[in-house]
């Protein structure tokens, strides 16, 4: 089948192209990008045609419509049947094919987003001074932990977690932009971008992103003070600010570079507070995780809060525990000590 669907009354195009493919194929869309328009003649009706690139969150999809739909299915390109428009599927298939690394497609309707209008508030403190300074041709999102760079106005230099936001420089009509090397944090700093321009109807530059190596993410993390952190049975690490507490009287967080950490006891049992100045995403917590293994930590429990891009969760409303994950394509699982 080729979902499609015409507009209710009143209602915004990419609204319809979320909830047609809602009804017809129980997908979720999370991303979307405008790539095409046609105008047709249908039987003497005349139509346009608004023809986008989709990312779902949901690879599993059922027909819906059996009344209408006699078969869903994958098909390859060089097994394209002679659909409606079939010429402009195909220029879709090469333009995805060719922007593998270029960022042109968020989901980025705040009045469809879990975050609602908190979703403004949490792009725009993200953004480096040097972005609102004037239009540019061309951002690029670099993996590299660079502080000699122009460092953002709007860091929170007051917190003891997170404080420490993407670099910038900039070269003719160029901004580029320095992260700590991790794959998911690379993406999800380039979707803030786009998310950033989209929402506030700016003019869209072109931006772009480099994908770390493994090799590159655990060399920045070796260069950090995590190599003199201690020996110890259990980590907490993430947002432990407020579990300070529980360890009374202790000494104040050693070291003032990258990672923080205080050592105490919780119900008679030796635990350390690990704090990160920076942020850090998905792979870059498990090299962290590793590196911490390879010191003797036998236990690793982060901290951290559910909210993010993504319009399919409702932020900071569950609590997320487990023992299972699916890791360079394939599961991983340990003991998950709330079980």
């Amino acid at each position: 089948m080729q979902p499609w669907g015409t507009l209710e009354f009143g209602e915004d195009p990419e609204i319809t192209l979320v909830r047609e493919l809602k009804e017809e194929l129980d997908l979720d869309v999370c991303s979307f990008e405008l790539y095409w328009t046609k105008t047709l003649l249908i039987d003497w009706v005349h139509w346009l045609g608004l023809y986008y690139l989709v990312g779902v969150a949901n690879e599993q999809y059922t027909n819906m419509e059996p009344e209408k739909h006699e078969e869903v299915a994958r098909i390859a390109q060089e097994q394209l049947p002679k659909m409606l428009h079939v010429d402009l599927i195909e220029q879709a298939m090469l333009r995805k094919k060719k922007k593998a690394n270029l960022v042109s497609e968020v989901y980025t309707i705040p009045k469809l987003h879990t975050m609602w209008d908190a979703l403004f508030g949490y792009i725009d403190i993200k953004m480096h001074h040097l972005i609102r300074e004037k239009n540019r041709s061309h951002i690029k999102v670099i993996p590299l932990y660079d502080r000699k760079k122009d460092i953002g106005e709007n860091e929170k230099i007051w917190k003891l977690f997170k404080r420490k936001r993407p670099t910038a420089d900039v070269e003719e009509n160029t901004l580029s932009l320095y992260c700590f090397p991790g794959v998911a944090y690379v993406k999800h700093y380039a979707a803030l971008l786009h998310s950033y321009f989209m929402i506030h109807q700016f003019p869209l530059p072109l931006i772009s992103y480099d994908i770390p190596n493994k090799e590159l993410i655990i060399k920045s993390l070796q260069q950090t003070n995590l190599k003199y952190f201690p020996q110890q049975d259990t980590v907490i690490l993430g947002m432990v600010e407020q579990l300070s507490p529980l360890f009374g009287d202790v000494e104040e967080w050693k070291w003032e570079w990258d990672f923080l950490w205080k050592m105490g006891k919780i119900n008679g049992k030796s635990v350390a507070l690990l704090w990160c100045k920076f942020s850090f995403w998905w792979d870059i917590a498990g090299h962290i995780v590793s590196l911490l293994a390879e010191k003797g930590v036998k236990k690793v429990i982060y901290v951290g809060k559910l909210w993010g891009l993504k319009d399919t969760f409702l932020p900071n409303q569950m609590l997320a525990t487990g023992g299972e994950s699916f890791v360079d394509w394939e599961n991983i699982s340990w003991e998950n000590p709330f079980s």
